[in-house]
């Protein structure tokens, strides 16, 4: 099968013979595929122009820091060039935590608990050798940046917030600033759909291109976020698990807020 996108032609001899799954991607703008042969592992590539490029390299740095730290892809090819990029990586077995807990309620809080803990192994990664920044300020520069380049969809804010503008939001956010921070490596988008399941446990994490260090409730917020659907037991779950007995309402919505620019 003839490969869907513009590739090297290193990269599509690389890749004959294999037949071509388009994924949903989310919010993304880059295209994911997944590549299948009778005899040989699966792989997935990932695709984009532009600002997609961009991110698909911040993808790739991050991987390869990431690598031997905590289950991830694998990166096994990577090229880059008049504002696109191409990311080739490993297949992790399992299915994502949204797709494993579809229909499995009694599973949910078991599944929970080996969240938890593995985040709380992830913001035990060694933060002081990660060049990768996802401080307050940074964060806040680039939402300021994406607000003024038109870059913030407002449709796609949580459902507290749809109707507002993107200033009303970085209103919002500017005041709710917290005054306690405690950075640790975070995963940057660490949500149902980015957390890899088999046989109830975590074997993995994808979507890494945000990781930094950062304020560790940056990805508690997320996830307690991510959780809304299982509802509030759901959530004290995840926080006691985490080990969190009084969440801090103030950073968490610091947090929520700052994630809708992004």
């Amino acid at each position: 099968m003839l490969p869907p996108i513009n590739l090297s032609s290193l990269l599509s001899l690389k890749l004959s013979g294999a037949s071509w799954v388009e994924q949903e991607n989310g919010q993304s703008s880059s295209r994911v595929f997944r590549l299948d042969w009778p005899d040989r592992p699966s792989l997935y590539v990932k695709w984009g122009t532009e600002r997609a490029a961009e991110a698909i390299i911040d993808e790739f740095a991050r991987l390869e820091w990431l690598s031997g730290k905590v289950p991830a892809p694998k990166i096994e090819h990577f090229e880059s060039e008049r504002q696109n990029a191409c990311l080739l990586s490993s297949a992790i077995s399992g299915v994502t935590a949204d797709q494993f807990l579809t229909g499995r309620q009694k599973d949910l809080m078991d599944v929970i608990a080996a969240i938890a803990k593995f985040l709380r192994l992830f913001h035990q990664i060694e933060a002081k050798n990660c060049p990768f920044d996802a401080s307050r300020q940074r964060l806040l520069r680039r939402a300021r940046e994406n607000i003024d380049s038109g870059y913030v969809d407002t449709t796609d804010f949580d459902a507290e917030r749809l109707g507002w503008t993107a200033e009303q939001v970085w209103d919002a956010l500017i005041k709710t600033q917290p005054n306690e921070e405690e950075y640790v490596v975070t995963h940057g988008d660490f949500t149902l759909d980015n957390i890899l399941i088999a046989d109830g446990q975590v074997i993995g994490c994808i979507d890494v291109g945000r990781l930094g260090v950062g304020d560790r409730y940056r990805d508690i917020a997320t996830f307690w976020r991510s959780l809304r659907k299982f509802g509030e037991i759901a959530r004290r779950q995840f926080l006691t698990e985490y080990g969190i007995d009084d969440i801090d309402q103030r950073r968490l919505e610091f947090h929520l807020l700052l994630d809708e620019f992004f």
